[in-house]
């Protein structure tokens, strides 16, 4: 790429002809705002960049001149793209790079990457000019496959630049890092430092007070400006061990992860800065919180971006790690934060990288698990703070030993099943729900808010409460009236009344007992008269009289006489169930149904004579009677109606004169 001397933004350059198959180029400017929003979000750098300006160029399923001898049937295709974003300020080039199925048919590679003017300020793109530049679409520098991002307004040969546009973080426990939050770009190299960084508050490792520090690409942070001696011994090809930390007696260096790093041989970076950022230093004292009232007023952070091992490639694996510094003047502390750790080795040399602390005079030192073994690599996945990848460690202390946390939880203090966290010559419980205390030795008692009512008495439990309700409660604080009517105790149509712990029916006419289970005897006062006999019934009774009376209490006699039975004049006289008859004087009978018949006699002289006269009525002696023959010899006697007498000349009875 510095063969061009005018600028040049190349996603992959190469002998194209779109004259040979569908293949196709577009291209287009454009201030779409949906366009300007994901370029905006694509490119974003932790700032509010937001674009104004968008160029497009796609290169879509192009092949190679066919004057190569290729039939243009069955050649293989590329799809690639070129997306230049801008908000008149800040620009950026995206290359996106969909499938890559051919980089021949001549000698040379394709290359990609930008050059600025007269061929300065140019970047190529790792495997450009190679076979390697055909994984195109599988690698990245940004987090996604086959999309590469450069920050272009800036001088790109700067020692420490500004490249790539984006505020990146390996995982949630390393802090942001990229030039999207303010880092420095250091420039890519085999080995190496940066200049001096001045530190604007003390930083004491080990009893020494520390103004200064550089950064080394090979992955760690000293304090010293004899780091060319250092540079010297890591210059050993033949790798590294625990040696390194035997050697290093006149030096203080903070390693995370020392190995033969090469910057050059791929897309990663290595990036730092300082910072007294608000959020950041919250952040610090939070994660460094160990009961001393520690906060943090200074931060450095330098990160290891994707880096691989002394010449390697694009396809070699990376490691991404990180190391803060975080110090108050007078307190300092170490976290190494490790992403994911791909390599544990230079395979081209017989040692494995090492990490840890040391202090000035080689004295004070702490290791970091698995160093100089092929267990380094799970330090991302061990911990010795509860964070998985995340290991600090305080280092003001005159003496290692006396900074290295002593774990009081080893004693396994936290009772009823309490999480002990370790801290620094101290120690909590994370009490499970139901218990607290120091060690969680009382149960929490659930019952101080009187949760049970009516009466209810608590009974304490672990993380839980329950209630023995007095009679006539239930429910989970006895909240609830038992409802004694639910059972529908009430017979024969009572109403049942609910109270507490108790019921009452209200019966219906007839009935009484608790549960108006009991017909009411109405017959208990004796109600039926004259000797009738009470039949008991609901809310009422009846009475079967005995013959002669009648009424609902048979109290009244039966009036025989009622229906007129005594005939011819007779009177009736009423008596208990039976009535007689006095009947006048010629009848006779139970109703004087009866005329009485007479012999002929002197007072019936119904002779054959008196027959012949026709003469059937005669004077009987007594005036107020008259005599009739019935023949046969026999007559009756018949009396004249009140007030009457018998008419001799007439035969009839009539009222006399007078």
């Amino acid at each position: 790429m510095q063969h061009f001397h005018s600028p040049l933004v190349a996603p992959l350059l190469c002998d194209v002809d779109t004259t040979r198959n569908h293949g196709r180029v577009y291209y287009r400017a454009t201030t779409d705002n949906a366009t300007l929003q994901r370029a905006s979000s694509d490119v974003s750098n932790g700032t509010d960049f937001a674009a104004t300006f968008v160029f497009i160029t796609t290169w879509h399923d192009v092949t190679f001149d066919l004057t190569y001898g290729f039939p243009a049937s069955g050649t293989p295709t590329n799809t690639f793209q070129s997306v230049l974003v801008t908000d008149g300020g800040m620009s950026f080039v995206i290359f996106n790079y969909g499938d890559i199925n051919w980089t021949y048919p001549t000698n040379s590679p394709p290359k990609a990457g930008i050059k600025g003017f007269d061929g300065t300020g140019y970047i190529t793109i790792p495997g450009s000019g190679t076979s390697a530049i055909a994984g195109l679409s599988t690698s990245t520098n940004v987090g996604i496959p086959g999309r590469r991002v450069y920050r272009v307004d800036g001088d790109t040969q700067a020692t420490c630049h500004e490249k790539l546009g984006q505020n990146m973080a390996a995982s949630t426990h390393f802090y942001p890092y990229g030039s999207g939050v303010g880092d420095s770009i250091c420039v890519k190299q085999f080995g190496g430092f940066t200049g001096k960084i001045p530190i604007s508050t003390s930083f004491v490792l080990y009893g020494t007070s520390l103004n200064d520090l550089w950064v080394a690409a090979g992955g760690y942070v000293t304090f010293s400006d004899d780091y060319y001696d250092l540079f010297d011994y890591e210059c050993m090809y033949d790798g590294y061990d625990m040696s390194f930390f035997d050697k290093l007696t006149d030096l203080s260096v903070l390693v995370a992860f020392l190995s033969n790093i090469d910057t050059s041989a791929n897309d990663g970076q290595v990036s730092f800065r300082v910072t007294t950022d608000h959020d950041i230093l919250d952040r610090a004292t939070r994660d460094l919180e160990d009961g001393t009232g520690f906060i943090a007023t200074w931060v450095f952070i330098a990160t290891w971006h994707q880096v691989t091992y002394y010449k390697g490639n694009t396809t070699s694996p990376t490691n991404t790690f990180q190391t803060v510094l975080v110090s108050n003047g007078t307190q300092s502390y170490v976290i190494f934060n490790y992403g994911n750790l791909g390599w544990s080795m230079d395979p081209k040399t017989p040692t494995y990288a090492v990490a840890g602390t040391l202090g000035d005079g080689g004295n004070d030192k702490v290791i970091i698990p698995g160093s100089g073994t092929p267990e380094i690599i799970n330090a991302s996945k061990t911990t010795n703070d509860g964070i998985t990848g995340r290991w600090h460690y305080r280092v003001d202390c005159s003496d290692a030993i006396d900074c290295i946390d002593v774990d009081e939880c080893s004693s396994n203090p936290c009772e009823n099943g309490g999480t002990c966290i370790d801290g620094i010559n101290e120690y909590s419980c994370q009490c499970v729900a139901g218990y607290t205390g120091t060690n969680c030795e009382t149960d929490v008692d659930d019952c101080t808010s009187n949760p049970c009512e009516n009466g209810g008495t608590c009974v304490d439990g672990i993380n839980e409460y329950s209630c023995q309700c007095v009679a006539g409660y239930t429910g989970a604080n006895c909240e609830t009236d038992v409802d004694e009517c639910s059972s529908n105790p009430c017979e024969n149509g009572g109403t049942c009344i609910d109270g507490i712990n108790e019921y009452c029916c209200q019966c219906v006419a007839g009935y009484t007992g608790t549960n108006c289970e009991t017909d009411v005897d109405n017959c208990t006062s004796n109600p039926c008269e004259n000797g009738g006999t009470c039949v008991d019934g609901i809310n009422e009774y009846s009475c079967q009289c005995v013959a002669g009376y009648t009424g609902a209490n048979c109290e009244t006699d039966v009036d025989e006489c009622s229906s007129s039975p005594c005939e011819n004049g007779g009177t009736c006289i009423d008596g208990i169930n039976e009535y007689s008859c006095q009947c006048v004087a010629g009848y006779t009978g139970a109703n004087c149904e009866t005329e009485v018949m007479y012999d002929c006699d002197e007072q019936c002289p119904c002779t054959a004579a008196n027959r012949a006269l026709n003469k059937y009525f005669f004077v009987h002696h007594d005036p107020t009677k008259y005599v009739r023959c019935a023949g046969f010899g026999r007559c009756w006697v018949r009396p004249c109606p009140p007030g009457t007498v018998f008419n001799k000349k007439a035969l009839v009875c009539s009222f006399t004169r007078g």
